[in-house]
């Protein structure tokens, strides 16, 4: 399976995309690569122990469906659950006595209706900066409650420009930070393209990780 296919014109239309367009993609993905018999939504890893006799993990599964308890082995493990998947209110005396709706955003309801009404965000980490000026133009009154200033990196095809990437982002056809619709058609049609582009995004994504790994020599 290979992510490098010609992208789809409904996620690139510009150089962020909104959620629901990254989901959709990866929907599509999924369904073109007939991966429903290798990936398990509602699935917990509840166990994992490391067999040294064996050389194998040996894994206690949780369907969250029905309650059914399943065990399985593999040779590789990769926890890749993602922070967001523990989430936890902070810890703000009386929270629990407030009377509106407290919603988190790590688990907001689909059908959410904020409009009109009036709006208290509380930190101004990643969710913060992303959910502000989403929801500002539609409700009634926003108050924005921080503990101190934040940084917001320039937009990523910015940053790329600035990178080791910086030759292939150059030769984008670019309508400011947007991909023109000449630019798209390019990547549907030219995948040799699309996989250089895609590979020179991950290069800058993953030489990152030296930032967050003290120990790293690079």
């Amino acid at each position: 399976m290979s992510l490098y296919k010609p992208c789809r014109q409904e996620w690139l239309g510009r150089g962020t995309c909104l959620v629901s367009k990254i989901q959709a993609y990866l929907q599509k993905l999924y369904e073109d690569e007939h991966m429903t018999d290798v990936i398990k939504l509602s699935h917990q890893v509840s166990h994992a122990q490391w067999n040294e006799g064996e050389g194998i993990w040996e894994l206690k599964i949780k369907n969250l469906s029905t309650g059914e308890m399943l065990t399985d082995r593999c040779h590789f493990l990769l926890d890749r659950s993602g922070i967001l998947n523990y989430w936890k209110w902070p810890s703000i005396p009386g929270l629990e006595r407030f009377r509106g709706n407290l919603i988190h955003s790590a688990n907001r309801p689909e059908d959410f209706d904020y409009r009109k009404k009036k709006v208290v965000v509380i930190g101004n980490g990643s969710s913060g900066v992303q959910i502000v000026p989403a929801i500002q133009p539609e409700v009634q009154e926003l108050i924005h409650v921080i503990r101190s200033a934040t940084w917001v990196a320039p937009p990523g095809l910015e940053n790329m420009k600035a990178s080791t990437a910086g030759e292939v982002v150059q030769a984008l056809d670019l309508d400011g930070l947007r991909f023109t619709e000449k630019q798209i058609q390019q990547f549907n049609t030219d995948s040799a393209m699309y996989r250089k582009f895609v590979k020179a995004t991950e290069e800058v994504a993953n030489s990152k990780f030296a930032l967050v790994r003290p120990w790293s020599r690079n």
